[in-house]
């Protein structure tokens, strides 16, 4: 379903494309006008200047968020998933695995 779902977007922006390339006309303005009418609404620069206050408010926050210095917390917080891995692949050592029977005359053996 996804698939069909992208392939008629491709095949629209296509479409938009050939109708701006050759100028055909859709309610007496051509593509091209149209988005230019678009672009150049009121509500689409009032749009843009929101859509870049939040972006810029953001990525102030993550970068606020992230810090390069590693707390006391957090690395004993790593230190307790590195120990428990640890302990983890250890157990898995200690298991003996036991090589499979060796095939009697009965099984096909020769």
């Amino acid at each position: 379903m996804f698939k069909l779902i992208k392939w008629l977007f491709i095949l629209a922006i296509l479409a938009v494309i050939a109708l701006a390339a050759t100028g055909y006309k859709i309610g007496g303005k051509t593509v091209v006008e149209h988005f230019k009418s678009i672009v150049g609404a009121k509500a689409y620069d009032e749009g843009m200047k929101d859509m870049r206050s939040l972006v810029g408010e953001a990525i102030k926050a993550v970068g606020e968020a992230v810090s390069p210095e590693v707390t006391q917390d957090e690395r004993k917080e790593l230190e307790n998933v590195i120990k428990k891995e640890m302990e983890g692949s250890k157990t898995q050592q200690q298991q003996v695995i036991e090589p499979p029977a060796a095939p009697t005359k009965t099984q096909g053996g020769k």
